[in-house]
């Protein structure tokens, strides 16, 4: 039984975000994507995606959307 929490981000995003001032390039996968929740659930498929998704499948959504800035 999982919690209601996101999965840890992957330590890629993690670096990215520490260097995300230098950059315009934003990975593409659910933790960059502002349909994903702070729960963790996709707010257009209304399901948490499985966590091997999140991290590196997600880079296939034709969903995607980059994060709102403010």
């Amino acid at each position: 039984m999982t919690d209601n929490k996101r999965p840890p981000e992957p330590e890629f995003l993690r670096v990215w975000r520490e260097i995300r001032l230098l950059t315009n390039a934003v990975p593409k996968c659910c933790h960059t994507c502002e349909h994903y929740t702070h729960d963790g659930i996709c707010n257009l498929a209304g399901v948490r995606p499985p966590d091997d998704f999140v991290s590196y499948g997600s880079a296939e959504c034709p969903d995607f959307s980059d994060e709102v800035p403010f």
